[in-house]
């Protein structure tokens, strides 16, 4: 009977059970969803009333991990306002330049770069970034400027295929849409931000401003030679 004993070293190898529930999430995905939790707890309580600890458990992760992925409060405030602003400087004005009309072009142009300064999305972060300026003025100030050097990088896009279709000439495009973008939109994002009661603006109203633009600015500069 001893010899049919088994030893302990001639025991099978103990399987381990799969492990039941949803797998861990990976570095990418919980710090995306931190950033989101840190975002929506930074908009409506500002940083000041803004706990580590408050983000951990929006986000469903826990304090260690938060200063693993981003670090302290200042860090993960730094890396909201980063992250939202790479989401808002994604906008992609693909718009379907026609040969017909500047005018129906520069339009439609307008009133993409309103829908986009006053979208709720966009006013959130400026609002943020308005609130915390005294806090971080030069982290602030290169935001704003990254930001606003973006956007006329895609506005320049859009006069360099108009001045492809013959419609504008000799204007730096770079500079004509800075101006385009303060003469249309100006601060109206700006204002609704510090809490103005800002309604878009009519289509008439966009319209004036486009001509405005046309008649002041391309007329002098841009627009071809008849």
């Amino acid at each position: 009977m001893a010899e049919l004993k088994q030893t302990r070293a001639d025991a099978p190898p103990t399987v381990a059970k799969p492990r039941r529930g949803r797998p861990p999430l990976d570095p990418v995905t919980r710090r995306n969803r931190i950033l989101e939790a840190a975002s929506a707890l930074f908009t409506s309580g500002g940083y000041q009333e803004t706990t580590v600890e408050a983000v951990g458990k929006a986000a469903g992760v826990t304090k260690r991990t938060i200063y693993e992925l981003i670090g302290d409060k200042t860090e993960l405030f730094r890396a909201v306002c980063d992250h939202c602003h790479a989401n808002i400087s994604a906008l992609q004005l693909d718009l379907p330049i026609s040969g017909d009309s500047l005018r129906s072009n520069l339009l439609q142009l307008g009133r993409e770069l309103v829908t986009h300064s006053l979208a709720e999305e966009t006013i959130a972060v400026e609002r943020t970034i308005v609130v915390e300026h005294a806090r971080f003025p030069e982290f602030v100030r290169t935001l704003n400027d990254q930001g606003r050097t973006s956007l006329n990088r895609k506005i320049a896009i859009v006069f360099d295929e108009l001045r492809e279709l013959g419609m504008i000439s000799g204007v730096d495009s770079f500079l004509a849409a800075e101006i385009f973008f303060d003469l249309v939109v100006g601060n109206l994002g700006f204002r609704k931000a510090l809490g103005f009661d800002e309604p878009p603006p009519s289509q008439a109203e966009t319209a004036e401003r486009v001509d405005i633009f046309i008649e002041g600015y391309l007329r002098r500069h841009g627009l071809p030679k008849a």
